[in-house]
């Protein structure tokens, strides 16, 4: 049988995966990541590992990582779309969050709907201190560097995965915030147009 035999949907039988367009969008993606990573930073302690919560931590922070990568690339999106920017190239290879951020980041500033500036704040720091740390998101997924060097850099011990999966939660919302701001604004206008035809 595959390993990737067919099953029931997730509503049946727990356990079953169930691909739906919702799973295959960025805003799937990336909500998936997030809730993982935030379920096992909040039981670490009841995950079956040899090494115990330490060999598993990387991967927590990674999961942390991964969907707000995928969550700055869905804002991009959006942004892009709303503005018919098709001058800025939708970077699905970049992986560097800060040059993400940075691209992001201009185009929030150029839509109808903005990100209050402590969101604003509160996205660049986090963006920025994980980009110094795992700037290729390769960090907390090798245990060696291209170079054969640490992953990580050396000033990094120990993390509080409990504060650092509520801050990245925290920013995540903040995105997810400003694009329901956004399906808010764009339903709005659409309304009143056709309120306006039917007139």
């Amino acid at each position: 049988m595959s390993i990737f035999a067919p099953g029931p949907s997730i509503s049946d039988a727990d356990g079953l995966a169930w691909f739906d367009d919702f799973a295959f969008s960025w805003a799937g993606h990336a909500e998936g990541f997030l809730a993982v990573g935030r379920y096992a930073a909040r039981h670490v302690g009841d995950i079956p590992s040899l090494m115990g919560p330490d060999g598993v931590s990387f991967p927590i922070i990674y999961l942390h990582r991964h969907a707000l990568e995928l969550k700055l690339k869905e804002v991009i999106e959006h942004a892009r779309s709303i503005l018919g920017d098709d001058a800025t190239a939708m970077p699905d290879r970049e992986h560097n969050l800060s040059k993400l951020w940075s691209i992001a980041k201009p185009l929030v500033g150029q839509c109808p709907v903005g990100m209050p500036d402590a969101d604003l704040d509160a996205c660049t720091t986090c963006v920025e201190e994980l980009a110094r740390v795992d700037p290729a998101s390769t960090g907390f997924r090798y245990p060696e560097s291209r170079t054969g060097g640490r992953p990580v850099p050396t000033d990094l011990q120990t993390v509080d995965l409990d504060h650092f999966s509520n801050e990245v939660s925290e920013v995540f919302d903040c995105l997810e915030g400003w694009l329901t701001g956004i399906h808010e604004y764009l339903q709005a206008a659409h309304d009143h147009e056709m309120d306006s035809t039917t007139s």
